[in-house]
């Protein structure tokens, strides 16, 4: 099989490291769940995997850098968990990015890498934060997290599309 359906189930535990040997999958999603815990760094070795949908669980910790392992990547949905500290750089491998979803991880912090801001449109005539504009298939028109506003808290996101 290259999709796993397990979304909206109410399921509970830790996504097992053991995931990362699935690696025929193209989508993977696991969201709308009790998950918690680290999300694997093993999920990097799905070098096939084009959608990651792991939002609206209780997922913990920092993102692991690994993720970038996933050359193939097009939607990265991570929204609406515990997730805490820095964005990781290597995150803006992700050349084929769409949608990256970070918003409701109030622990995230430090400043939005620039690897992964210039994923972003950059004409300045078409870029509108209210109204993303595709300038091409590969860019990333959607980017979301909760921005710090000045008042310490949140990430700094010159880039964003949608800042919470």
């Amino acid at each position: 099989a290259d999709e796993l359906y397990l979304f909206d189930n109410q399921f509970t535990g830790l996504l097992p490291e053991s995931m990362g040997g699935m690696v025929d999958l193209l989508n993977l999603y696991l969201h709308d769940n009790q998950f918690d815990g680290p999300i694997p760094s093993s999920l990097g070795r799905l070098k096939r995997l084009q959608r990651l949908y792991l939002h609206d669980n209780k997922l913990s910790g920092e993102i692991p850098p690994e993720l970038s392992g996933i050359v193939s990547l097009t939607r990265l949905q991570l929204q609406n968990n515990e997730l805490e500290g820095p964005i990781p750089t290597e995150l803006g491998n992700f050349l084929g990015l769409t949608d990256f979803q970070l918003h409701g991880n109030r622990g995230l912090t430090g400043a939005m890498p620039d690897e992964i801001c210039d994923l972003r449109p950059q004409d300045e005539d078409v870029f509108d934060q209210n109204n993303p504009v595709i300038i091409s298939p590969d860019d990333l028109a959607i980017l979301t997290v909760n921005c710090d506003t000045g008042g310490g808290s949140g990430v700094a996101c010159d880039c964003c599309s949608h800042c919470f």
